[in-house]
């Protein structure tokens, strides 16, 4: 136990007490895609966030600390701040948030509501590589990608991308959106999908970002 990180020791416990990731999130009122991260190691959760999870588990708060440093500033939080306890724990990549606006269609193009945030998803700032904002994925067409409907795709907002990039794009200037691979042959472009099942899109397009990287979506 004691190499093991923070995520791991969450997960770790999580298991012991047969619950599902969906099941402990809702015990301590977060997401459970955030739990995903927290466990994955990808994000660390804050000291309150840690005391419910520590809590939800039925497990002292020193459980969940990854060496035996940290246990001992656990153990006497009264002479220590707390400020300087979530110091030792912070990583060295900086976490941030970034917001999700909603759903595109890995298949048939659809609308995106602007502005209207649905969720936050945090991530390392090294992760998100610029990044402005996230997508859920709804649809298929991009699975050979790599890219499954419920999965999250980071986009940096820009009308331009290189041939074999995957981008956001919008459909004969109309209102509806989709995600596909950027192709360049010549004189033409298109957008291509991953998937056989689905048809290359040839009418006019306009892009208006492209995918730094995308966040699985774990149960």
């Amino acid at each position: 136990m004691e190499r093991m990180t923070i995520g791991e020791r969450i997960a770790y416990y999580r298991k012991k007490r047969h619950l599902t990731q969906q099941e402990l999130a809702k015990k301590c009122n977060v997401y459970h895609t955030t739990l995903s991260l927290y466990e994955n190691d990808k994000a660390t959760p804050k000291m309150d966030t840690l005391r419910k999870i520590a809590q939800a588990l039925d497990i002292p708060l020193k459980a969940l600390i990854p060496d035996e440093k940290m246990k001992e500033n656990t153990e006497r939080e009264n002479s220590a701040t707390e400020k300087e306890f979530l110091k030792m724990l912070r990583k060295i990549t900086d976490v941030v948030e970034i917001p999700v606006l909603g759903h595109v269609h890995a298949g048939e193009p659809n609308e995106i509501p602007e502005a209207e945030i649905i969720d936050y998803l945090r991530l390392p700032k090294d992760l998100i590589d610029g990044g402005d904002y996230a997508l859920v994925i709804k649809g298929m067409s991009m699975k050979e990608a790599g890219i499954n409907e419920g999965d999250y795709v980071i986009v940096k907002s820009q009308s331009y991308a290189e041939n074999g990039q995957i981008v956001i794009a919008r459909i004969n200037d109309s209102s509806e959106y989709t995600i596909k691979r950027f192709k360049r042959s010549m004189e033409k472009v298109w957008l291509e999908p991953a998937n056989e099942d689905y048809q290359p899109i040839k009418t006019p397009f306009t892009i208006v970002g492209v995918i730094v990287c995308s966040v699985k979506k774990f149960i």
